[in-house]
């Protein structure tokens, strides 16, 4: 079953505090926030759970024609294409102040794009502010809501109308195909420059992706289909992502390029194929030491349930490179995903890299999975006995019942009481059981709790 992934867009012009509510609705202060007009430059994008309901949220520069010259051309052309990407639009607004010409200019183009728009205005601290609320009716865009991006008054609500949209689009960005059009999707991560476009020419045994030394030559994504072992793969090439304070900006200098906008552009779309994908190929250069970018991309590849392959390559530079240690200290740096597969190549001369196919079959196979509910239970029994859940604040949860209620990525519903008390430690040990007894070595999987009905 193929995953929804959304993109929610936040959409304003500049100090409409875009950047703080990105930060609450994340749960994290990952994005710079200041008084300073066009702080946000750089589009920012992580991954939001509400209520079941996943989504990428995208906080976003500010939509205006009076800002510095040199980031104005740049600036427009991100809003435009975040735009066009997103599923759903949260154009937020200033409740402090009446609505501006850049307002207006912000809802002539979000008319235009056609898209679903959810309206907010920000900065409501007060019955009093609410009093400002009807005046944004005349943007056109339905009934407002008001919150306090600051404080985080109204932004559950805000949540729930996200959930309650994106329930009404029936996962538009992704494919539908038909059953005997069943691909295994996957899509290659990774930093500029550590093979990727060399890899996929591997793979294909053909020249499909343009090569070159020059770090950020894959622009825009490259998807190709072939069978292997009479399976029907698509497998996608995207640009480097480079750390979000690096995009757009030359190596070493930290100046802005010409080609910045693009580079943006090509890590959205690298994100919507990342989503779409069953397995993600992270390529990781021999030659250069991990690096937290590394370890970045395989979280996001986590978080979205997928199958990971650690493809470490270039090890034909690496003179008498030992695997054994080099395998030791990516099981070290990446701890976090010990389900993870991996594999040592050369993308230049070929070397190993048709085993890369192989386990992308196996992960596919692990991640179909089915396990029947009598199994689960009888593990699950024995787990709770011997080691019963473990409960935050002294609270004592209980767990009744264990069935298996998704694949690709494999998913298990618990249920049971006071569940949404279990501590987060519980929850991986909860995990490894359910690995060492029936493997989905390679892959994410699922676990979900839900509350047995008195």
């Amino acid at each position: 079953m193929q995953k929804e992934n959304y993109i929610v867009t936040i959409i304003g012009r500049p100090n409409v505090g875009k950047s703080t509510l990105f930060n609450r609705l994340i749960g994290e202060r990952l994005a710079i926030t200041t008084d300073v007009a066009g702080t946000t430059r750089d589009r920012l994008y992580e991954i939001v759970n509400w209520q079941g309901k996943e989504f990428i949220l995208v906080d976003t520069a500010g939509l205006e024609y009076a800002f510095e010259e040199r980031f104005k051309e740049d600036i427009q052309s991100q809003i435009e294409i975040a735009i066009d990407e997103a599923d759903l639009i949260l154009f937020l607004t200033d409740g402090k102040t009446d609505i501006t010409d850049l307002d207006w200019f912000a809802a002539k183009k979000l008319k235009k794009a056609n898209r679903n728009v959810i309206l907010a205005v920000n900065k409501i601290d007060s019955l009093k502010e609410q009093d400002a609320l009807p005046n944004f009716y005349k943007l056109g865009f339905g009934e407002p809501i008001s919150i306090s991006a600051l404080s985080g008054k109204g932004t559950g609500d805000l949540l729930d109308k996200i959930v309650q949209e994106l329930s009404k689009i029936p996962a538009p960005k992704l494919k539908k195909e038909k059953p005997e059009e069943k691909k295994i999707r996957i899509t290659i991560l990774g930093r500029p420059n550590v093979g990727k476009s060399t890899l996929l020419n591997a793979i294909l045994k053909k020249e499909r992706a343009m090569i070159s030394e020059i770090p950020g030559t894959t622009r825009d994504i490259i998807e190709t289909e072939f069978n292997f072992n009479k399976n029907k793969i698509a497998i996608v090439d995207t640009a480097g992502l480079r750390r979000r304070g690096k995009i757009g900006k030359v190596a070493g200098t930290g100046k802005k390029t010409k080609i910045g906008s693009i580079e943006k552009y090509s890590a959205l779309r690298a994100m919507r194929s990342a989503s779409e994908a069953d397995i993600i190929l992270l390529v990781i250069d021999a030659t250069e030491e991990i690096t937290a970018q590394d370890q970045h991309l395989a979280g996001l590849a986590k978080d979205l349930n997928k199958g990971i392959i650690l493809v470490v390559n270039k090890i034909d530079a690496v003179p008498n490179l030992n695997i054994s240690a080099l395998t030791s200290l990516l099981k070290r740096k990446f701890e976090f995903i010990p389900f993870a597969s991996f594999v040592f190549v050369s993308a230049l001369s070929g070397k190993n890299v048709q085993n890369i196919l192989e386990l992308v079959l196996k992960i596919a196979e692990e991640r179909s999975k089915k396990v029947r509910t009598h199994f689960l239970n009888n593990v699950l029994e024995k787990i709770v006995i011997k080691n019963p859940p473990v409960g935050i604040k002294n609270f004592k949860p209980k767990l009744k019942y264990i069935t298996q209620t998704g694949t690709n990525p494999p998913t298990f519903t618990i249920f049971g009481t006071q569940t949404d008390k279990i501590h987060f430690s519980y929850l991986r040990f909860l995990e490894n059981r359910i690995r060492e007894n029936f493997d989905f070595s390679g892959t994410s999987i699922k676990i979900e709790f839900r509350e047995k009905e008195k």
